[in-house]
């Protein structure tokens, strides 16, 4: 875990030396490396009997835990969006 979080305070530092440049081809990269862990990812769930075998109970649970996630967020982000109309409404009068 401190290999991890020492990764990511690596990279905030390289990143806040490297904002002034032109990083165009960035997103594609990391598009193609998230692609690559995905599968990556596949394999070893694919590979691991134990995992493969309790899938249908894990993919129940995360069906719920999914759709729980999206409702809660969406209607938090329009009860956000709907509290920063009525600001703005108050402040223009």
């Amino acid at each position: 875990m401190l290999q991890i979080i020492g990764i990511m305070i690596l990279g905030v530092i390289v990143g806040y030396f490297m904002r002034k440049q032109e990083l165009k081809p960035l997103p594609n990269i990391i598009k193609v490396v998230i692609w690559i862990l995905l599968a990556l990812l596949g394999i070893a769930v694919g590979a691991n009997e134990i995992v493969f075998n309790a899938l249908p109970t894990i993919g129940v649970d995360a069906i719920i835990i999914a759709t729980a996630s999206t409702i809660g967020s969406a209607l938090l982000a329009f009860a956000l969006w709907r509290w920063i109309k009525q600001k703005e409404v108050k402040h223009e009068e």
